[in-house]
């Protein structure tokens, strides 16, 4: 496992007294000499036609020395927790991820964690500025972070492939399964149930209206869909509703399955189990 720091340079010339623009000229000459990275974070916004210029200097580079000092904690954090969840993951499921990257950066307010891949090998980058945004810079939160990611990884080896499908029905029913499997293997750690219980209780209350508003987008290839599986843009006032929907799914699979079961299920039997679950009707797919 090979941790990577891509936070520390900033760090070092941050200065407080700068402003937003200041501090996003520092970040891009900072970020530019990591390609791979400055191309993710950019392309990451414009591939939704979303000017990543425009939320830098509005909604990114404009914290405290509080803030900031967070987001060194996090980066601390991440680093201490990885390698215990990693390798708890890695002996209960016999699985062995060769040349994976811990990757802590600063980015753009892209994501809290993704799965990537980074110089053409596995890696799971961790997006500081995001997740003291979400307010999840505590050991149990970020803990529950690392295992959602991870899980994706492990999901990648065990099926071959995180995303099979292209097409847009298939594609999103697969992303309610995938992003399902990950949230329930948070439990590890902590389950949302405990890291966010008025989460889970609005979800459990609004369950067949997101089943059936989550439909409705699916039929018409509406790219809104995308709601549900961030926090941007929270769906009946719920983020990350399709997080929600994925793991009442595997909640439910799991009374004749087991998780190594739903790892390695072959695709399109899991896209029968989610639309069996949705009470998907579309004969179109």
């Amino acid at each position: 496992m090979n941790f990577i720091d891509r936070f520390s340079i900033f760090e070092a010339r941050y200065n407080p007294s700068k402003s937003s623009e200041a501090l996003f000229e520092l970040w891009k000459h900072v970020m530019k000499s990591d390609g791979e990275l400055f191309k993710l974070c950019y392309e990451d916004y414009e591939k939704e036609g979303i000017n990543p210029d425009a939320v830098a200097l509005n909604s990114v580079f404009t914290y405290d020395q509080n803030v900031f000092n967070r987001m060194k904690k996090v980066r601390d954090l991440v680093f201490k927790l990885s390698k215990d969840i990693i390798t708890t993951f890695q002996k209960h499921y016999d699985l062995e991820v060769n040349d994976l990257s811990i990757i802590v950066y600063h980015g753009l307010g892209n994501a809290a964690g993704m799965v990537e891949a980074y110089c053409k090998k596995p890696a799971i980058l961790f997006g500081v500025e995001k997740i003291v945004e979400l307010n999840w810079d505590n050991e149990k939160r970020l803990g529950a972070l690392i295992a959602h990611e991870f899980a994706h990884v492990m999901h990648q080896s065990f099926s071959q492939t995180l995303m099979p499908f292209s097409d847009f029905k298939r594609k999103h029913l697969y992303r309610i399964y995938t992003e399902g499997i990950a949230t329930y293997l948070e439990s590890v750690v902590a389950p949302r149930e405990i890291t966010s219980p008025n989460w889970f209780l609005r979800g459990k209350t609004l369950e067949n209206e997101l089943k059936m508003l989550f439909l409705r987008k699916l039929d018409k290839e509406d790219k809104t869909i995308n709601n549900f599986f961030g926090d941007w843009y929270p769906v009946l006032k719920m983020e990350e509703a399709g997080y929600f929907l994925g793991l009442r799914l595997i909640q439910e699979l799991l009374n004749t399955n087991t998780i190594k079961d739903l790892l390695c299920m072959e695709h399109n039997i899991a896209i029968e189990t989610i639309k069996k679950y949705l009470n998907f009707r579309l004969e179109n797919l």
